[in-house]
């Protein structure tokens, strides 16, 4: 027997269906009807997910029905014939509903999943050069094997840059689990290497990433999403420090971030993307000739300079993560910096020669020196803005050195 109770003179029937469903029967008769697709708690729901969800309601709810309910009947009187009521104990309760869930999580705080499905994602080929790091390359291919992608739909490219490790036994203890080639060339530099892997790449994407980096599983399918809606558009992901306590990592992390929000945050025309998390189609990457091997370092940014010259388009995507485990000691800092200025002495030769010089940004500097004000406190923030001197003395040397070093080689032979 079904209890009855009054709500304000109305007569309210009830039944618990993971919690109270209120639906009049007298002044309400022919307003609302119960779903006949919902006789009761044994009934199946519309979707598989909500089966877990359905249990009747504690007898305390149901005794505290009693009492009257006006907001009930007169919510129920604006509900449409056929619609079901809810009321707040079967919110509580978790029980089955038409309608979606509001979600307490502010509309910008809430990751947005992928929802295209497998086949309706593209075929794609990962290439990631190496160089003498087997370990660290083992912990890439983990984190490759472990793609939320469809195994029959991505291959990976591992080109191997002349190495004195041999990479075979990395290669085959993981070639089970995913579609991998390991790629064998002489000492040419990393963009050499990549175009190496593009050479073999059968998918129609080609995502681009390093062999200390971690993508998280989620960062194909992101990447592969943003080409399935701009099929010529090339797309950066966001590269994470995965050693917050190396103060060298941070420090080299934090100059990337600072130019990543120069460069590819709000309406600006221009992009650069690290290639270690960069994902291009195939086509037009082809097409443009791939990257400069001539370029040891800075690669990345004249690569982006002429996908954007020739008219492509290019996007940013920061939940595409990777994390960077980059071991730096201070000597490799100074190293790496300086590498990194006599590239980045190129890519402004190599554009003025394009007409496209490259304008000096004070901005930028300014943006870095406040940068480990926002990042850390103490003495941790100190030491981060030491190494930022640091890495702009290092680079600055690599800058002068590449240009010292090409006035020699354009000074005619006999001339002192």
């Amino acid at each position: 027997m079904v209890p009855r109770a009054r709500c304000g003179g109305t007569r309210v029937r009830r039944r618990a269906l993971g919690g109270l469903a209120a639906v009049a029967t007298s002044s309400l008769r022919g307003r609302v009807a119960v779903d006949p697709a919902h006789p009761g708690p044994s009934s199946v729901p519309r979707h598989p997910a909500d089966a877990p969800l359905l249990r009747a309601a504690p007898a305390h709810r149901a005794r505290a029905c009693d009492r009257p309910h006006r907001e009930c009947a007169r919510r129920a009187r604006r509900l449409p014939r056929g619609t079901r009521s809810r009321s707040p104990l079967d919110r509580r309760d978790g029980a089955a509903s038409d309608a979606p869930r509001p979600s307490r999580r502010p509309d910008h705080a809430r990751p947005r999943a992928v929802s295209r499905p497998m086949a309706e994602l593209p075929h794609c080929s990962i290439v990631v050069p190496t160089y003498d790091r087997p370990a660290a390359l083992r912990s890439c291919l983990e984190s490759l094997a472990g793609l939320e992608y469809a195994r029959e739909r991505y291959e990976v490219i591992v080109v191997d840059d002349g190495g004195r490790s041999t990479l075979d036994p990395v290669v085959d203890l993981l070639r089970p689990r995913m579609n991998l080639e390991l790629v064998t060339q002489a000492r040419s530099g990393p963009a050499a290497a990549r175009n190496a892997g593009v050479a073999r790449a059968q998918g129609e994407l080609v995502a681009f990433t390093d062999d200390d980096c971690r993508p998280r599983p989620d960062w194909l399918r992101r990447l592969a999403d943003r080409f399935v809606a701009s099929p010529t558009q090339a797309t950066g992901g966001r590269t994470v420090n995965a050693l917050p306590q190396n103060p060298y990592s941070t420090a080299a992390q934090l100059v990337i971030d600072v130019g990543y929000r120069q460069n590819n945050e709000g309406p600006t025309g221009r992009r650069w993307f690290t290639t270690n998390n960069l994902a291009v189609p195939v086509d037009g990457l082809r097409e443009i000739g791939g990257f400069d091997p001539a370029f040891r370092t800075a690669e990345d940014r004249d690569f982006c300079s002429r996908w954007v010259e020739r008219g492509f388009p290019m996007s940013y995507e920061p939940r595409a993560v990777v994390e960077h485990a980059h071991d730096l000691s201070l000597a490799g800092f100074v190293r790496l910096h300086f590498a990194y200025g006599r590239g980045a002495f190129r890519y402004h030769r190599a554009q003025r020669r394009r007409r496209r010089p490259v304008p000096i940004e004070p901005s930028f500097y300014v943006a870095l020196a406040q940068a480990p004000i926002a990042h850390d406190r103490g003495t941790r923030r100190l030491g981060l803005e030491a190494l930022l001197v640091l890495w702009h003395l290092s680079n600055s040397a690599g800058f002068v050195w590449g240009w010292a070093r090409s006035l020699g080689k354009s000074r005619p032979a006999g001339r002192p």
